[in-house]
């Protein structure tokens, strides 16, 4: 069976100077993820969207957290891939002091939707840190409507005794696969194998949509996420040559490239 090819979105990572905000958590002027002429425009196969990425350096977006907001600009339907170059180093090996040991969590945002956030780097006091690399968000629409963002099953690229549980609510909870309707678990890598390859432990999102578009046609690319293929076809599925598209600097409601913030949740 052929592989769908999919889109590959590069993005330059920057820290900014951080500006007085509150938690995207708790932000009330948060209006969503999606152009600016419309952020809540009806989601159609083949037009492009916007799909903002939250990186944050806290489990606990209710409390203290900095985050940047990064914004995608795909094709409805279209197996995604959304990387960004010398996030490793960027957001590890030499990160700004905000961000030195501390956890860093990611999620995803489309239309007035949320996911819950994955941890991308695990810190511990004894300097063995832990990178969750593998990142795949299923966006659920109806009609053209998001109606749910959720994670795809991580554990499928480790043995299960391997698997850790990484998925969080914004309130820095620890999630249950049933307390999150979803899978909630990744597997680890070093910071010893992140050395040897830091570009494999860059922050890498896949996405991919489920359900139907606003003219009710059933969307195809939630086959192609990783967890429907069996193992041998990862590392091909992985490596292989795909096409740039330009981001969404500068079309998104929330989420410009770049974008960064700071607060506490009251």
């Amino acid at each position: 069976m052929m592989l769908q090819a999919f889109r590959d979105v590069v993005l330059v990572l920057l820290f900014l100077s951080l500006s007085a905000d509150r938690s995207l958590a708790n932000d009330s002027g948060w209006s969503g993820c999606g152009p600016v002429e419309d952020p809540n425009a009806a989601l159609t196969i083949g037009e492009r969207t916007v799909i903002c990425l939250q990186v944050g350096n806290n489990v606990d977006w209710g409390g203290t957290v900095q985050y940047l907001r990064l914004s995608f600009s795909p094709e409805v339907d279209q197996y995604s891939r959304f990387h960004v170059p010398n996030s490793f180093l960027d957001l590890v090996q030499k990160a700004p002091s905000a961000w030195q040991n501390r956890n860093i969590t990611v999620g995803v945002a489309s239309q007035q939707t949320l996911s819950f956030l994955r941890l991308y780097y695990q810190f511990t006091a004894a300097g063995t840190g832990t990178i969750y690399p593998y990142l795949t968000a299923i966006i659920d629409v109806d009609k053209g409507r998001v109606r749910g963002i959720t994670w795809d099953d991580a554990c499928v690229f480790c043995g299960g005794f391997e698997c850790q549980p990484i998925t969080y609510n914004y309130d820095g909870v620890l999630q249950t696969s049933g307390s999150a309707g979803q899978s909630v678990g990744g597997c680890p890598m070093t910071l010893d194998e992140c050395q040897t390859d830091p570009t494999a432990c860059d922050v890498l999102l896949y996405v991919v949509w489920t359900g139907s578009d606003a003219e009710g046609n059933a969307f195809q690319s939630g086959a192609n996420r990783f967890s429907t293929f069996p193992a041998q076809d990862w590392g091909n599925r992985l490596s292989q040559a795909v096409n740039d598209v330009a981001n969404a600097a500068g079309t998104g409601n929330t989420g410009n490239t770049g974008e960064t913030g700071s607060g506490s949740g009251s």
